[in-house]
């Protein structure tokens, strides 16, 4: 168990009985969530996040291909259609390398 974790809202922590070890006993939320890479996401992976349905994926996409990697929230922010609230959702989602 990583003490220094940060723990988020709807995540479970399962402390292992001293007998036997960490890797006998699966998860069933990982801890930490799962992060979105946002630079090489399929329409499919974009679509699991909050607030992002097919023609925000596309748009997302297109940016990408047209202006480049995101390297921040703040460069999501200039996607059509998504805008503070959708932003505030998807911070602790995406990962940007």
């Amino acid at each position: 168990m990583n003490l220094a974790a940060i723990v988020r809202d709807g995540d479970q922590i399962h402390v292992a009985a001293t007998t036997g070890s960490a890797a006998d006993f699966e998860l069933a939320t990982p801890s930490g969530g799962r992060r979105v890479h946002i630079n090489s996401a399929s329409q499919e992976e974009l679509e699991t996040l909050p607030g992002v349905g097919p023609v925000t994926a596309q748009r997302i996409i297109e940016y990408r291909e047209q202006v480049g990697e995101f390297t921040d929230l703040d460069d999501l922010d200039q996607v059509s259609g998504i805008g503070p609230r959708t932003l505030e959702n998807l911070q602790d989602q995406l990962a940007f390398d």
